[in-house]
């Protein structure tokens, strides 16, 4: 064995042994800052997964359960778990693509289950998010040019004849070439269909962005490409992350781990780690999972 890799070797083996005691779940009052741009108080997301026989619910899963943290204007929050925790149905639930089964979300002071659903527009148009399948969320018949300038014609946010010019610039923006703006989604590759969802997203500058997992289904190459556009959209922007890749969120003001539908524990990515708890076990799994990848590939080769 190489006595380079001696060191990374001995740290996977560390983890699998932390991993055997897991942690069990508890839940963690996030720290709400006192000036925030959205909200989250004491939110539940509850799906019925059992009815009586007259199709009343008898029971219930618990997506999301007494979720509470604040998101100040400018700072990016991520949000980590392992798949079905919880995390996406938040996010969804914040945008009421679900309705609210208990707690409050509020958005600049409103409480957004309050507004009919005429008065969510505006609300949806300064919040914009960001799928992780972009080519579900892309119309075929449409050129790539069409699909981000669509909010462009219909709210008249520029004259008729700086059209093109606005859009290109966004596209710019998010990494994309000019040419790019009559080409089809079939012809670009993951990474670039994803770009042009967050060029779509930006097109109405909007205050809030929600990224649910918007790189997992890439690879290293085009995720770094779809990153680097992120990272120049998020910039002064208030920034809600979905992830489960822990590089995605490591530059991000504050992460809530989720574990159950419940939030586990809070703070920086130092904080975090520094506690040994989820997260580091999170990070801990990241690592094995990659050398697994590493060690099937080099057999491979």
């Amino acid at each position: 064995m190489n006595k380079s890799s001696t060191p990374k070797v001995n740290k996977v083996k560390a983890c699998k042994e932390l991993l055997k005691n897991h942690t069990v779940v508890t839940k963690e009052q996030v720290p709400i800052p006192e000036e925030n741009l959205l909200e989250v108080r004491n939110l539940r997301k509850f799906f019925p997964v059992q009815t009586d026989f007259f199709g009343r619910p008898t029971a219930y899963l618990k997506a999301v359960d007494d979720v509470s943290f604040g998101v100040p204007r400018g700072k990016t929050m991520g949000i980590v778990g392992e798949s079905g925790c919880g995390k996406t149905t938040m996010g969804r639930t914040i945008l009421r693509l679900h309705d609210v089964t208990g707690g409050k979300v509020y958005f600049n002071g409103q409480d957004v289950g309050e507004l009919s659903n005429r008065q969510m527009r505006p609300y949806h148009a300064r919040m914009q998010l960001i799928f992780q399948d972009p080519y579900s969320s892309l119309s075929p018949r449409l050129t790539v040019g069409e699909i981000i300038g669509e909010a462009v014609r219909y709210h008249q946010i520029v004259p008729k004849a700086d059209y093109k010019d606005y859009i290109v610039d966004i596209m710019r923006k998010c990494g994309l070439q000019d040419h790019y703006f009559d080409r089809y989604p079939h012809e670009f590759s993951g990474g670039q269909r994803q770009r042009s969802t967050i060029a779509r997203a930006l097109i109405r500058n909007p205050k809030i962005l929600i990224l649910d997992e918007a790189t997992s289904a890439l690879d290293n190459i085009s995720e770094y490409h779809v990153q680097k556009a992120i990272s120049s959209s998020i910039r002064g922007r208030t920034t809600f992350i979905v992830a489960h890749r822990l590089s995605t969120i490591r530059n991000a003001d504050r992460i809530v781990v989720m574990e159950q539908g419940v939030a586990v524990e809070s703070g920086t990515y130092e904080e975090l780690m520094a506690k040994k708890g989820k997260f580091y076990e999170l990070k801990c799994l990241n690592e094995i999972n990659a050398k697994q990848a590493e060690d099937a590939l080099g057999g491979a080769m």
